[in-house]
């Protein structure tokens, strides 16, 4: 049998740390499928992340920080 990570809950809020590792990630070239694996986050999870907490089309953790805290 084919053990899966476990996925974190819908409701959980992304942590500094987490984008931190999306922003070096993304920078990496890294699939959103595999920041999500790593994270153990869902695919859609990470994609509406960037997307809401882009600025002019780059991600970077500070920025998309502070638009999450500030929609908070």
């Amino acid at each position: 049998m084919k053990n899966k990570a476990k996925i974190k809950s819908k409701n959980a809020h992304f942590c500094y740390e987490e984008r931190v590792k999306i922003e070096f990630l993304l920078n990496d070239k890294t699939s959103l499928s595999e920041i999500a694996r790593r994270l153990q986050r869902s695919k859609s999870s990470v994609s509406d992340e960037i997307k809401l907490n882009s600025v002019k089309g780059v991600y970077t953790a500070k920025k998309a920080h502070l638009k999450s805290y500030q929609r908070r």
